[in-house]
């Protein structure tokens, strides 16, 4: 999904261009050398695969030496003050891991798995050889459970906390429109066990596709919760569309600031409740098919 934007960095003009995620993407390039505090570097959704919108972030994982920590620091915001200086608005999702440390503590099973096909499938984007850094984890189907309920308990959790609708958080309404890509990826890594289907998670448009289609055969089948999980999912991603229209007027001189900002303030609520809905409704669907997975 990548970020809803400010109303004051789109009164600033302060967005990205069609493209410039890619060429953010082959600027930071240039952080990651054998001899310099960051060794190793892997970018990846939906940039490196083509799929990004005026929407889109830029996601990336480095790996710095351990001792040069402030060193790898630095070296990357002064990379992002330079993409900004040259006009280049990018949102840039950066995690940054110590090649020592993290390797050794739990990870999210779902983002190393993203980040290995990513490696497999667009090599060139990996730099340093990061595998060697990633999380060592054994992949169970009880491992794969614990991941995916922690997941989607914690997101029900977080917007069951929402209590003020009349200030918009740009981060919660960021996080509720990501939310059927992101519990979609945790969901189909737990089918997966079920029916044996190698899908791949980093296709968000077929992804999406195969939810529906999951939420459709859990609706016949009677199941709990599917009716309003599956409307929640077509709210989301309607609303998704509504903000990546929204700012691609605004980019190219066709919407108003003032219009957007209005749209802020009537979806916000109406996303953040549908959201706790989706949430709530994946956990009760998840319980469903547990048996299944562990038998």
């Amino acid at each position: 999904m990548g970020v809803v934007p400010s109303i004051e960095q789109v009164r600033a003009g302060q967005l990205p261009h069609f493209g410039q995620s890619i060429e953010a993407a082959h600027a930071m390039r240039g952080l990651v050398a054998p001899d310099g505090p960051i060794v190793a570097g892997i970018w990846y959704g939906s940039t490196v695969y083509g799929q990004a919108t005026l929407l889109s972030d830029l996601d990336v994982r480095l790996f710095y030496q351990p001792n040069r920590e402030q060193d790898a620091i630095d070296q990357y915001q002064s990379c992002l003050s330079d993409l900004q200086a040259a006009g280049n608005y990018t949102p840039v999702e950066a995690h940054l891991s110590d090649t020592v440390i993290r390797r050794f503590l739990p990870g999210d099973l779902q983002y190393t798995e993203h980040l290995l096909r990513t490696i497999r499938d667009k090599p060139e984007w990996a730099l340093g050889q990061p595998e060697q850094y990633l999380p060592i984890q054994a992949v169970t189907p009880e491992a794969i459970l614990t991941d995916a309920f922690g997941f989607i308990e914690s997101k029900w959790q977080k917007f069951a906390k929402v209590e003020a609708y009349d200030q918009v958080d740009y981060k919660v309404m960021q996080r509720a429109l990501e939310l059927p890509t992101a519990i979609g990826r945790k969901v189909f890594s737990v089918l997966r066990l079920t029916d044996g289907t190698d899908f791949d998670t980093v296709d968000k448009r077929s992804m999406r596709q195969k939810a529906v289609q999951y939420l459709e055969g859990a609706v016949m089948a009677g199941v709990s919760g599917a009716i309003p999980t599956l409307r929640a999912h077509s709210l989301l991603l309607a609303a998704e569309r509504e903000c990546a229209n929204s700012i691609e007027s605004i980019v190219y001189d066709q919407g108003s600031p003032d219009c957007y900002e209005a749209w802020l303030k009537y979806r916000y609520p109406v996303v953040v409740r549908q959201a706790r809905v989706y949430a709530s409704g994946w956990r009760r669907i998840l319980d469903s098919i547990v048996d299944d997975v562990l038998h």
